[in-house]
């Protein structure tokens, strides 16, 4: 359990938001979502563990609001994020990934993890 949480602290600490994008994906965008999907390289699809830590108590969510801005919350611990609907990245401390957004759900990849949040 706790390498699992470790990967998750992991993974989100990788995500870095520069620039802001101000379009219609961005209002389609605005919302809150939780994790809903996680696959690592090496330990295969963990989205089934998910309801075992939300049963503890642990979740991941993050709300993006219209300025492009977004709050990462990782049981308790936010971090600030900002989302560039033109370059499709989402980026916070100087790192940037790509993202996805299609039916509700924002998905990234990054050096083989994915990670998907579904709008709540």
């Amino acid at each position: 359990m706790k390498k699992l949480v470790s990967l998750l602290l992991a993974l989100v600490l990788t995500f870095s938001l520069v620039g802001c994008g101000n379009s219609d994906d961005l209002k389609a965008m605005v919302g809150s979502y939780e994790l809903t999907g996680l696959v690592d390289p090496d330990k295969g699809d963990l989205s089934k563990q998910l309801d075992t830590l939300s049963a503890f108590g642990l979740s991941i969510t993050f709300e993006i609001k219209d300025d492009g801005t977004a709050i990462l919350n990782t049981n308790g611990q936010k971090t600030n994020l900002k989302i560039d609907t033109d370059k499709k990245t989402i980026s916070a401390e100087g790192e940037a990934i790509e993202y996805t957004f299609e039916n509700d759900t924002i998905s990234f990849e990054n050096d083989g993890a994915k990670m998907s949040f579904k709008k709540k």
